[in-house]
């Protein structure tokens, strides 16, 4: 296996915001805009 192809499942994972795909999707989305918008507040403050 090379470097590249190495990257390609964790550049996956981490454009999908570190979550596994079908894992716990229910709580996890409900909870993630608030957390983003808790994080974008700080970030602008």
């Amino acid at each position: 296996m090379t470097v590249g192809a190495a990257i390609l499942p964790l550049t996956d994972f981490f454009a999908r915001g570190g979550h596994r795909t079908g894992a716990g999707a229910g709580p996890v989305e409900e909870a993630a805009p608030a957390w983003r918008a808790t994080l974008r507040d700080r970030a602008a403050q």
